[in-house]
């Protein structure tokens, strides 16, 4: 099962700030929409629980939230505690990939785990509260690249970037 991190971020590598997002890109929830439909989806209690969260996890059975929070339930979707539990349910669903959607410390817990990364960078510097992981480049390889620039949809210029690792240190 190939474990895939998507995130959002800005050049500094900041995710949010008090449980949202800094930023409105219409082009990047359409991105993200369109590439998790076909797998499992593992994220936080708190990116389940934001403003994002509800529009993608809400209706999806193939949901699986970390938490440490033993009396924690869902609608839809299930709860874990531990991350080996989360690839050990999506492995025995027959999932092919398990897109990992945050937050911060779900990326951290992850981050050696992933075989590839798809990231939307933020072309602007922000002051947040969650920050993604520092990744070392010898570790990850870019595949592919596309720049968006500013218009009257989008504040700020974003890149979509294509990630996979380039050698095994698991």
């Amino acid at each position: 099962m190939e474990k895939v991190i998507i995130a959002a971020i800005s050049k500094n590598r900041v995710l949010g700030k008090d449980g949202s997002l800094l930023w409105d890109l219409p082009d990047d929830e359409e991105h993200l929409l369109s590439i998790i439909e076909d797998g499992w989806l593992l994220t936080g209690r708190t990116s389940y629980e934001s403003a994002q969260g509800s529009q993608i996890f809400s209706e999806r059975d193939d949901v699986l939230v970390l938490t440490t929070r033993k009396d924690y339930s869902l609608p839809h979707g299930q709860v874990v505690h531990q991350l080996a539990d989360a690839y050990r349910i999506a492995r025995q669903a027959g999932a092919d990939k398990l897109y990992i959607l945050g937050g911060a410390k779900v990326y951290q817990q992850t981050l050696d785990d992933a075989d590839r990364m798809v990231l939307t960078i933020v072309d602007e510097s922000f002051e947040g509260d969650a920050y993604f992981p520092p990744w070392s480049s010898s570790n990850w390889r870019e595949t592919k690249r596309a720049n968006h620039p500013r218009d009257d949809q989008h504040a700020f210029p974003f890149s979509f970037i294509w990630l996979e690792r380039t050698r095994e240190f698991r």
